[in-house]
């Protein structure tokens, strides 16, 4: 039996304070709230989500810009697009001026030098006999630059203006009665801009000033011309004694002013040869060189020397290595844990697959780059020219766990980095120095034709692509054992023969590492995996081993020693390295090995035949060479890895539309088909466009002839070229032969973070019905409750009532 109320909390229903659990004892607003916290978890799931997403779009904004260093760390190395000659942005282009002077002078006391790129390599010499100089003119002493100094027109009062006007080089010059010396010389500095003659006042003293005219330009023919009609000057007064007239350029009678220094040119001996200038910064006398003459050299001789910018190629280079670290290490961030083994709190893209297919889209394209030799890069009679990124000091390596210190001061676990790249800047040095054009090959982007009526307008990796379908019958004559048939995927007229041939490669058993360990004992020593001293005799040519050699050592024994037929090199797996000995002559069976060295012969136990198919000398594909292993009767199809494609357009506008301009021919070989391009010609420019679907589709080529042309026109595409191209294909989406569309969001970075943007909004516009949703459960709840409250509030009061009524009956009957 109720014999109490009990008062819970107040809250608020529709504008009511209603009691909570006041009469049920229950706390209903724990309850409401409990309730409607358990309909509110999707909001809260919601929300997590979105807090992920946004780590996600940071990480991602991240690697964006690290993609686009990398891409931009390429963009100077490639020839940038569209340029066929000296690049404004090209690092290979680069030049690197030196002036020099004997009789322990300082040359830049004399002559300075600049140059842009493209400016031409040389050697040079220069004599400063005199300098480009300004004309100066002097006038007569004034006694005050502030009182007047011109009276009426006429006047002939001596040692004043007359009001008037005169001009300077042609340009009117008007001063008014009253001016001072100082208006004088505002009057001609106001339009000096136009006459290249400006006005100064010298002090000579407390009370002597003189009005000095200089010209702003130097040379003879900017001499100051002064022309004074109506007789504003003859009356100021006569020249310092230190200055002579002029006659030619000073009017008849005329004595006010005196040259101080005429106007002359430079002159110099350049080569021997003497040349005249107006001005001493000369940028006419070599291309994008700027020579700026300081002083005569009173006959001694500066020398100029111009050469490429190497400093500037590495440093380039450089940028591009350190760039694609950086992605590397980010990429290893994203998978770094902590000593408990659970990932770290930035690692939040670590089973992302976008970020996996562009880690393993970066690491194949650089291990191809690095590893795969570009034959295009060969240079007859230089043998040992670079022909691969790696050739250049450029090498994959492990980089370990580690600790570095943040802005803060604060020591930082840094993770294992697997595939970055560690350059040898020794290495790259020398083939700067000695293969430079190689070395430019293997970077950047060439376009040549027979005419200067084509030009290279844009292209991706497309064009430089070619893909060979090779008949392979042994059964046939030598010279007709391989042949081309078609070129990326069109038939030639005729088949290209190729040469097939043999070689032997023999491999040996692992050593630990390349540059460190001995792997030649003492001589007579059987000591395992390990050579002994003394001598290998290869194909019958001996070669000697020293106690103490590294592997390097070995290979540069080997291939040090003249007439083996043999080319001696590391190779390596995980962290095991091999001697790998390859026959140079083609078309012999086998390596022959004899030696008293006794493990020579075990270590190298590994054999096995190659066969290669090659293009002839003095052909197109002279540098075309692929390794075979068929059973010597098959068509096959394969990528050439040549980054070189040689062909011939053929333009006739008189034929029909859509075949006016046709590539008739690819590396000198005839098409069964030509391949049509569209020609466009509007406002007097064409763009030849490769149509999609065929060989040439990333090209466009501006064309500026007559409509009637046969154009040969070459093409080389280096790695930085191919990089910037597939970064693309990351970054912008832009699919290319070699690198298509990444399959994720729209095929982008930015695709990725739009679509994680997209889900965002669209959560955090979910989580607002659900709040709405929830605020209005909490409403009913509470309206509900507040109707039980009250329900059970009547049904008290009625109890209390029948308590009163039976309290009072038992009264009246005694009890």
């Amino acid at each position: 039996m109720v014999t109490s109320i009990s008062l819970g909390n107040f809250s608020t229903v529709n504008g009511k304070n209603v009691l909570a659990g006041s009469q049920s004892g229950i706390d209903t607003t724990s309850l409401i709230n409990a309730l409607a916290a358990a309909k509110a978890q999707p909001a809260t799931n919601d929300q997590t989500k979105i807090t992920a997403n946004q780590a996600q779009v940071t990480a991602y904004n991240q690697l964006k810009t690290l993609l686009t260093n990398l891409q931009n760390s390429l963009d100077g190395l490639r020839n940038p697009n569209g340029v066929t000659t000296s690049g404004a942005t090209d690092v290979f282009d680069a030049r690197d001026p030196f002036v020099s002077i004997t009789g322990g002078l300082t040359a830049s006391d004399y002559v300075g030098v600049q140059t842009s790129n493209g400016a031409p390599i040389g050697n040079y010499t220069i004599q400063v006999d005199h300098l480009a100089t300004a004309e100066s003119l002097q006038s007569g002493t004034f006694t005050s630059r502030s009182t007047s100094i011109v009276n009426a027109s006429p006047s002939n009062t001596a040692g004043t203006f007359a009001a008037g006007t005169f001009t300077i080089n042609g340009i009117n010059v008007t001063l008014n009665q009253g001016n001072s010396l100082n208006d004088v010389a505002a009057a001609i500095n106001s339009v000096s801009s136009q006459s290249n003659v400006t006005a100064s006042i010298v002090a000579l003293s407390g009370n002597s000033y003189e009005l000095v005219l200089t010209g702003t330009k130097t040379g003879a023919a900017n001499a100051i011309k002064i022309s004074d009609p109506n007789g504003v000057l003859p009356t100021v007064g006569t020249p310092p004694a230190n200055t002579t007239t002029d006659p030619v350029n000073l009017p008849a009678g005329q004595t006010m002013f005196g040259v101080k220094q005429g106007a002359g040119d430079a002159q110099f001996e350049f080569n021997d040869q003497t040349i005249s200038r107006s001005t001493n910064t000369i940028t006419d006398l070599l291309d994008n060189t700027t020579i700026s003459l300081y002083a005569p050299t009173n006959g001694q001789t500066v020398s100029l020397s111009i050469d490429k910018d190497d400093k500037s190629i590495a440093t380039a280079i450089g940028s591009f290595v350190d760039s694609y670290n950086a992605i590397r290490t980010f990429i290893a961030q994203q998978q770094q844990r902590n000593a408990s083994g659970n990932l770290v709190s930035g690692a939040v893209l670590s089973n992302d697959p976008t970020l996996n297919t562009i880690a393993n889209s970066l690491s194949a394209m650089i291990s191809g780059q690095l590893s795969i030799a570009i034959p295009s890069a060969y240079s007859s009679g230089q043998t040992n020219a670079p022909v691969r990124l790696g050739d250049l000091g450029l090498t994959l390596t492990d980089q370990p766990k580690g600790t570095t210190t943040d802005s803060s001061g604060n020591t930082v676990n840094t993770p294992e980095v697997d595939n970055i790249i560690s350059l040898d800047p020794s290495t790259l040095s020398t083939n700067l120095d000695s293969y430079f054009d190689q070395v430019r090959q293997l970077f950047e982007f060439s376009f040549t034709a027979s005419t200067s009526n084509i030009n290279i307008y844009s292209r991706d990796n497309t064009v430089a692509n070619s893909n060979f379908s090779i008949a392979v019958d042994t059964s046939q004559p030598v010279g007709q054992q391989a042949k081309i048939t078609s070129i990326d995927s069109n038939g030639l007229v005729t088949a290209i023969p190729l040469q097939y041939s043999t070689t032997t490669t023999m491999q040996s058993s692992p050593f630990g590492d390349a540059n460190t360990n001995s792997i030649v004992g003492a001589s007579g020593s059987n000591t395992p995996g390990m050579f002994s001293a003394g001598t290998i005799n290869l194909n019958g040519v001996t070669v000697t081993l020293n106690e103490g050699d590294t592997l390097q050592d070995v290979v540069n024994d080997i291939n040090n020693t003249v007439g083996t037929g043999i080319t001696a090199s590391i190779a390596s797996s995980g962290s095991s390295f091999m001697l790998s000995l390859i026959g140079t002559a083609q078309g012999t069976n086998g390596i022959n090995i004899t030696s008293d060295n006794t493990n020579a012969t075990s270590l190298l136990s590994t054999t096995k035949s190659n066969s290669f198919i090659s293009g002839m000398p003095n052909t197109d594909l002279a540098k075309f060479t692929v390794g075979y292993s068929g059973n010597g009767n098959e068509t096959i199809t394969r990528s050439s890895g040549i980054n070189t494609k040689d062909f011939a357009l053929s333009i006739d506008t008189t034929r029909p539309a859509g075949s006016q301009a046709q590539i008739t021919q690819i590396f000198g070989a005839t098409l069964v088909t030509p391949i049509n391009m569209n020609y466009n010609s509007q406002g007097g420019s064409t763009l030849i466009t490769g149509n999609s679907g065929t060989p040439f589709a990333g090209l466009q080529m501006l064309y500026t002839g007559t409509g009637q042309d046969n154009i040969n026109i070459a093409i080389n595409q280096g790695t930085a070229d191919q990089m910037f191209n597939n970064l693309n294909s990351i970054l912008n989406g832009v699919a290319t032969s070699r690198a298509p569309v990444i399959p994720t969001g729209n095929g982008t970075v930015d695709g990725v973070i739009t679509n994680l943007t997209s889900q965002d909004t669209d959560l955090q516009n979910q989580i607002g019905i659900i709040n709405t949703q929830v605020s209005t459960y909490k409403t009913q709840l509470q309206t509900k409750f507040a109707n039980m409250e009250a329900a059970i509030g009547a049904a008290n009061q009625l109890l209390q009532l029948l308590q009163a009524q039976d309290n009072a009956a038992l009264v009246n009957s005694g009890h």
